[in-house]
């Protein structure tokens, strides 16, 4: 009792292993208990460098251990390997498997690679040789070429491999002059990133371009493409040349912080979204320079020839400011809620026949919500949510891209066990802990969801939300991968820290290339 109310990290692992020898199983446990809580400061204890390599196997792959990030392992067995490099040295290729190497950054994979007791093991050296050209050149084949499993590209439990990114908007102001006038929103000259492991932002480059919001984003491995958008926001006091919308394209290397200026866009374009399907990138909707509000239009950028090539005919219809695309299949899908006939429509284009289909959900009487949606195989999941909160009652719908005649299916979300998980315009179905896409076998592993609204980032797990440091609006938004992106290319960006003057208050604007805020009022 005395030992046990004297635990601490640096000595913890000495109490586990004495416990472990006279069979004191309480005082184990929580001894245990306190390796796996607070390991950021045990593997800096001498008692961890005394730990046999099975003790050190068997805290290392406990699901229960938690760290800030996978590096911490990587480091700590470094450090464990330099306490009795000779007599450990064999022991390096037991040990390595325990190492999540697609989630260590590069710079950390750069020492391993350099460790004088790793240098003699040929296989070791060739998995984080894999694992290193995985993260540079943005290709997960490159890992699964090795045979590594893919639960090995998994985070450990409790963390995440989601990111937000947000490209622009412009920060609320809620100073004013003299008179009382408030200035013109100040614009965000920067891409910015939250993580939900620890909930922070981050900055990841600046804009290269006097344009700071309404744009369109869309990532493809290490790549983010930025286009169009413009320079003031609707607030701004008699905006120079009509603000018109932007012809300009962008391409972001996430890995190397580099800009590269592609060819303009055929026409401005601003509030529209992104997709990239089969190679080329698609912008949908928004508003074109032709005229403000206008009839809807695409347009389309083959990457790989770098050119903008003819878009798709489009069917007849005006520019809906309540449209949801998305990816799924080859396909593109269009979510709208068509508030005049009550009715919500999915329409899908087939990108190599450039058909379109077109399904319809009648009696839809509840307009004022955001659709959140997810492609999860040849089906996306969608749902609906007020603008102000989470909805959790609402039903859930499913549409099959690969339906000759697709219609859109009702889920009661009460038919599953656990909850459903909304976010990033995304429902997840989560059943026996785990997600899935409503066919019997198919697994979907994503453990934690992030979407963006104005001035906010919603994690949604034990509905827990993630505040940005500052309200925002206009901004593009895009959930992504950190395996995919390039984040464990980057060592540890800069904070953005919580600007003062600018506070939440973003309900009380209206950008129309944004859309309608929660008041419909400025």
């Amino acid at each position: 009792m005395f030992i046990q109310r004297n635990l601490c990290p640096s000595n913890c692992v000495g109490v586990m292993l004495l416990a472990d020898m006279y069979g004191l199983s309480s005082l184990k446990t929580t001894a245990r208990r306190q390796v796996m809580t607070h390991f950021s400061e045990v593997r800096q204890s001498e008692g961890f460098l005394s730990l046999s390599t099975k003790q050190l196997l068997d805290l290392l792959g406990d699901k229960e251990l938690q760290v800030a990030s996978e590096d911490e392992i990587a480091l700590s067995v470094m450090r464990w390997l330099d306490h009795e490099s000779e007599s450990r040295k064999t022991e390096v290729s037991r040990i390595l498997p325990v190492i999540r190497l697609p989630c260590v950054r590069v710079s950390v994979l750069r020492k391993l690679e350099s460790h004088p007791v790793i240098q003699h093991c040929a296989e070791c050296l060739a998995k984080i040789t894999a694992a290193k050209k995985e993260h540079l050149s943005g290709s997960p084949q490159l890992m699964a070429d090795t045979g590594r499993e893919e639960a090995e590209r998994q985070p450990r439990g409790g963390l995440s491999d989601d990111l937000a990114i947000i490209v622009g908007g412009w920060k609320a102001v809620t100073q004013r002059d003299h008179n009382q006038n408030p200035p013109p929103p100040a614009p965000l000259q920067s891409i910015i990133c939250v993580d939900p492991d620890s909930k922070q932002c981050y900055h990841v480059s600046d804009l290269p371009t006097s344009i700071y919001g309404s744009m369109g984003v869309a990532g493809a491995g290490h790549y983010l493409y930025v286009t169009g958008g413009c320079a003031l926001s609707s607030l701004h006091p008699d905006p120079p040349g009509g603000n018109k919308p932007s012809k300009q394209t962008f391409r972001y290397d996430f890995s190397t912080d580099t800009w590269t200026r592609l060819s303009d866009m055929p026409r401005g374009r601003a509030g529209h979204q992104s997709v990239i399907v089969d190679g080329k990138l698609f912008l949908v909707g928004g508003h074109t320079e032709a005229t403000f509000f206008n009839m809807f239009s695409m347009d389309c950028y083959d990457i790989e020839e770098g050119a903008w090539i003819k878009p798709p005919t489009v069917p007849a219809m005006n520019t809906p400011t309540n449209l949801t695309v998305i990816a799924c299949g080859g396909k593109i899908v269009l979510i709208q809620i068509l508030r005049k006939q009550g009715k919500l429509s999915v329409r899908s284009f087939d990108v190599n026949t450039e058909h379109w289909t077109c399904s319809y959900k009648s009696k839809y009487s509840d307009f004022q919500v955001d659709i959140r949606a997810i492609a999860v195989g040849n089906k996306v999941h969608f749902c609906t949510t007020t603008g102000k909160r989470l909805d959790f009652s609402l039903m859930v719908y499913t549409y099959d891209v690969e339906e000759e005649t697709p219609t859109i299916k009702t889920e009661d979300r009460y038919v599953f066990k656990e909850e459903i998980d909304v976010v990033n315009g995304v429902c997840h179905y989560r059943k026996h802990n785990k997600y899935v896409n409503g066919q019997e076998g198919i697994i979907n592993t994503i453990s934690r969801t992030i979407y963006g609204n104005p001035g906010r980032i919603y994690v949604v797990k034990k509905q827990t939300t993630q505040m940005l440091p500052f309200a925002l609006f206009g901004q593009s938004f895009l959930a992504t991968k950190k395996g995919s992106v390039g984040w464990y290319c980057r060592d540890q960006l800069r904070k953005v820290e919580k600007d003062q003057q600018h506070v939440e208050t973003y309900n009380m604007y209206y950008d129309p290339y944004y859309g309608s805020s929660d008041d419909d009022t400025y």
